[in-house]
């Protein structure tokens, strides 16, 4: 059996970060493993423990310099994306 693909969810500030979770528990449900990085506002809204705990990876925030370590794994490459219709 194969890992998991990996997602990589960026959120930014605005008002629906405060319910990513959410979304986290949706991915999770349909098999992937959710990364999640904030932007430094939107990681002030946020309850970074809890959502690490959720995940099994931390919430990174903090910007990293080209050669520090990634703290996240890498992420699945797409196979194909759709766009999402709101109409």
């Amino acid at each position: 059996m194969s890992e998991a693909p990996v997602l990589h969810l960026v959120v930014c500030a605005a008002p629906p970060a405060q319910r990513i979770g959410e979304l986290a528990d949706l991915l999770a449900a349909d098999g992937w493993r959710v990364c999640l990085i904030a932007t430094p506002v939107a990681g002030s809204w946020l309850d970074r423990d809890a959502l690490a705990e959720q995940t099994g990876h931390q919430v990174r925030v903090e910007w990293r310099r080209p050669g520090d370590p990634s703290r996240t794994r890498r992420p699945t490459p797409p196979r194909s994306c759709r766009p999402h219709s709101t109409r």
